[in-house]
């Protein structure tokens, strides 16, 4: 018997959904001016969920990965939401590149999460 969806996870599902949008909304931005881009919609971005991760892909290239529920991957600590940029197909990069649930949207492109600051431009800011 399927059990009914927490706040927790009916709030996930809200921010995912949302994430996806925003996704759409950044690549297609600007788009009149590349030659040869077609927009994207919301069916081009697609979620495959998975135990630990849910996997984000842009057509048929992999965006990223959202942490389903707190959990340690490779020694770091991470919580609900927390959005990783991809190794690989099916696993995602060692540190956290921000969140869904964050108002600010500057941690990604429409390419994917962003890579990390060095030590150097965290100073400067």
């Amino acid at each position: 018997m399927r059990m009914s969806p927490t706040n927790t996870e009916s709030l996930y599902n809200k921010f995912i959904n949302v994430t996806r949008q925003k996704i759409v909304d950044k690549y297609n931005y600007g788009i009149e001016n590349r030659e040869f881009a077609r927009p994207l919609t919301l069916n081009d971005v697609t979620i495959r969920k998975g135990r630990k991760f849910d996997r984000i892909f842009n057509r048929n290239s992999i965006w990223g990965f959202v942490v389903k529920n707190p959990c340690t991957h490779k020694g770091e600590d991470c919580s609900t939401g927390d959005v990783l940029r991809a190794q690989g197909l099916h696993q995602p990069a060692k540190h956290v590149r921000g969140n869904i649930f964050m108002n600010n949207d500057e941690w990604f492109h429409w390419t994917g999460p962003k890579y990390m600051l060095d030590k150097k431009q965290k100073k400067a800011e």
